[in-house]
């Protein structure tokens, strides 16, 4: 579910697919796998971090439950065993 809400509504600007985004369509933008294998990075500090206003990013209310499947999504895209 977190990776169709990604597409419909990230895509624009974000990265979202691992496998064939090699650049997000906005370069300020990062790529959600770059998201995810950021050091420290949880499912708590998406949560702060998708709530808080962003200079280069619109606001945006995403629905609790769409929240946590994006987050879902964006997380199982950590690489476990980084070479």
């Amino acid at each position: 579910e977190g990776q169709l809400y990604a597409r419909a509504h990230c895509a624009e600007c974000h990265a979202v697919e691992p496998m064939t985004d090699d650049l997000s369509p906005n370069y300020a933008a990062p790529r959600f796998v770059d998201i995810a294998n950021t050091p420290g990075m949880t499912e708590r500090a998406l949560v702060v971090s998708l709530q808080t206003p962003h200079e280069t990013m619109p606001d945006l209310i995403i629905p609790e439950d769409n929240r946590d499947d994006l987050i879902a999504y964006i997380m199982s895209l950590k690489v476990q065993n980084p070479l």
